[in-house]
């Protein structure tokens, strides 16, 4: 008798429980907005970043790990360390690790694709692909 009581006492509370919408938002920060956690596509943010696929991103300081290349992601600015099958973004600076890394303007830093690692304007640091390593103008 008793566990039905508590049973039904818990089902009507969770029915008053406000629960945020949160299927149109593009990520979940935690603890507090830009700052911190971050699971989805936050299109700045300073902390440990876990996406998808980044998409339109413009800026990012920490950590970045992201599952599939990129879409649309050649003006983002990404500091740190990046890590994926396919980071991208228009300017890294610090450690990008995937199975191509690539930039649309410049790599700094560390750049290590397992196939491929490249700029489409400039490289500077140390930049090594499996197969190549490149950049448009100067490395």
């Amino acid at each position: 008798m008793m566990r039905n009581f508590v049973f039904v006492l818990l089902f009507i509370l969770m029915l008053n429980v406000h629960i945020p919408d949160i299927s149109h938002a593009q990520s979940i920060d935690l603890p507090v907005k830009g700052y911190g956690l971050s699971f989805g596509n936050s299109k700045n943010f300073t902390g440990i970043r876990l996406n998808f696929r980044d998409y339109r991103v413009e800026e990012i300081n920490g950590i970045n790990i992201t599952l599939w290349p990129a879409k649309d992601n050649g003006q983002a600015i990404v500091r740190g360390l990046s890590l994926g099958l396919g980071p991208e973004a228009g300017d890294f600076l610090g450690v990008q690790i995937g199975v191509a890394a690539s930039a649309t303007d410049r790599l700094r830093g560390i750049s290590f694709g397992l196939l491929a690692a490249g700029a489409g304007n400039r490289a500077s640091g140390l930049i090594a692909g499996g197969l190549a390593a490149g950049a448009g103008e100067s490395m």
